[in-house]
């Protein structure tokens, strides 16, 4: 495949979780990081494209995705069976 479209598959990737990542950052929804890390992956994957091909490249796109909402559940589960926290908000 050629650059342009193997950026765009990639790119596209990553801008849709770059702007998830900002949309929940304003919103407070946590967390943040995996997407962060998943955006910058999905723009790595643009190598695979060009170098191998377009299914690979997709191949490795879901392989992303499924690792960060893996980690997402993995991160829910832990802060879900955690104790709630004795600190207070000020008034």
């Amino acid at each position: 495949m050629g650059v342009g479209p193997a950026l765009a598959l990639g790119g596209g990737v990553a801008s849709f979780l770059a702007g998830d990542v900002a949309f929940r950052r304003v919103l407070g929804i946590r967390p943040v990081g995996h997407r962060a890390a998943a955006a910058v992956l999905a723009l790595g994957t643009v190598l695979l494209g060009v170098r191998l091909a377009a299914a690979v490249q997709l191949v490795g796109l879901v392989a992303v995705l499924v690792v960060m909402s893996a980690a997402e559940a993995r991160w829910q589960r832990a802060a879900a069976a955690a104790p709630p926290s004795t600190t207070r908000s000020p008034p």
